[in-house]
């Protein structure tokens, strides 16, 4: 389970997120059965919670990885490779989902977009459905 945090009020927004990574396993025992161990914890310093540029960030839960590595090297990928110092949250939360939904299988994870466009003094926060394939206005 992951806690990824935005708050925003006039003044400003306020993002945040754990760092523990848990995996669920399943292996198949030397007697044929299955045994599925839920919630292993492998790591306490994962990232989740990026800076795009100096007005917007990103937070993510769900899906850890993508084909066996780290989630948060393709989420470093993806802002040094498709996000502007001009880009605001609806631009980087499309970007977002056309990024992630090219890998097979799509990844079960939901991403937090919040901050600024350059056109307003208004918070944005949308979140990110990876598995529908929508993005849905927080504010």
């Amino acid at each position: 389970m992951s806690f990824i945090i935005t708050v925003y009020t006039n003044e400003g927004i306020v993002m945040a997120s754990d760092s523990r990574t848990t995996y669920t396993t399943t292996r198949k025992l030397s007697d044929g059965t299955t045994e599925k161990q839920v919630g292993v914890q492998t790591t306490d310093t994962t990232y989740k919670t990026f800076q795009c540029n100096s007005r917007v960030g990103l937070s993510t839960c769900g899906t850890a990885s993508i084909n066996g590595s780290p989630i948060a090297g393709f989420i470093e990928e993806f802002i040094s490779e498709n996000v502007t110092e001009d880009d605001g949250v609806d631009k980087i939360s499309n970007e977002v989902l056309n990024f992630f939904i090219k890998y097979s299988p799509v990844p079960a994870a939901d991403f937090i977009v919040a901050g600024y466009d350059s056109t307003d003094n208004k918070q944005h926060i949308n979140r990110v459905r990876l598995a529908s394939q929508e993005i849905v206005p927080i504010v």
